[in-house]
């Protein structure tokens, strides 16, 4: 049996055996296209070494006199066998954190397969009003748990995030939606326990962050419900509007359905956005952890901004 991972109180440590990986190696820029509708919206990434260590993070920083409003991530390699743990947004930096996943009921996991994760931090200029919300569920056992980050009533939602505490391989974010109406700017993150044979009985809970400011104009697009298949891997792009807006993507979050079914899980693997026409695209990747002939859906949910 392989040592399990813990992530630490509030989703921010992760430990293997009490050792935190944190090598990384820093990407110069992004891959991404500045949606330069937002000033100074820069994309910057950084990326950890592809190896087969249990649990890895990478935390990638705005710059100086900027501040963070989202960002993006991938988890690439050994597919089906890695669960994000941590997508934490702060004033100045992202962190991601991952981990290899425990068997479904079961205390066996890992793989021999390399993986990395690349974080993609977006900043821009700071904004007025600017403010970084969390909530967190209740800490304890449980096949689901979620918290709503809610901003305050002078700000709109920019972007957000999500982390898990706790869950040992067996937790895995279902979902990070968006509302951006006029009574409800807020982040909604829900996390599920592992489809085994055997429930998952430890105590866990779910973090949501939401990125708050004035003076911009935001809107929270998901895609439309598509029809379940039992595709693998999964790959769901939306449109922020086609209303002649030039909005910039911040954050992609995600709603995978259903998450878990016996002995099968399913896991978000990556989110990035892309132009296209002139238009702001955000994309969502997902996985299972095997091909059960289960239908399930991955759909897609933007923030989209403006000034």
């Amino acid at each position: 049996m392989v040592a399990k991972r813990m992530v630490g109180l509030g989703g921010r440590l992760g430990r293997i055996l009490g050792i935190m990986v944190a090598t990384f190696a820093l990407v110069a820029g992004s891959g991404l296209v500045a949606q330069a509708q937002v000033p100074g919206l820069t994309y910057i990434s950084a990326g950890t070494g592809a190896d087969s260590n249990f649990y890895k993070s990478v935390r990638v920083g705005c710059p100086v006199g900027t501040r963070v409003v989202g960002g993006f991530f991938a988890l690439e390699g050994a597919e089906g066998a890695v669960v994000l743990d941590d997508f934490i947004p702060s004033a100045t930096d992202l962190l991601v954190g991952a981990g290899e996943i425990v068997e479904p009921g079961t205390g066996n996991g890992g793989t021999p397969a390399s993986w990395k994760i690349t974080a993609t931090v977006a900043c821009a200029n700071a904004l007025a009003n600017y403010a970084l919300i969390t909530d967190t569920s209740i800490v304890g056992p449980g096949t689901s748990h979620a918290a709503t980050a809610r901003c305050p009533s002078d700000t709109k939602l920019v972007g957000g995030g999500a982390s898990l505490s706790n869950g040992w391989g067996h937790v895995s974010i279902q979902q990070l939606h968006f509302a951006s109406g006029l009574t409800d700017q807020s982040v909604n993150a829900r996390a599920v326990t592992d489809g085994g044979p055997v429930a998952f009985n430890e105590s866990w809970s779910v973090s949501a962050y939401a990125i708050c400011a004035s003076a911009i104009s935001t809107v929270a697009a998901s895609s439309v419900d598509n029809s379940p298949s039992t595709g693998n891997p999964r790959v769901d792009q939306w449109v922020c509007s086609l209303d002649g807006t030039d909005w910039s993507v911040t954050t992609v979050g995600w709603r995978i359905s259903p998450a878990a079914t016996f002995g099968t899980n399913r896991y978000i693997t990556g989110t990035t956005t892309t132009t296209n026409g002139g238009q702001a695209f955000g994309i969502a990747r997902a996985t299972a952890t095997r091909n059960d002939g289960v239908h399930w859906l991955l759909r897609a949910e933007l923030m989209c901004v403006t000034t």
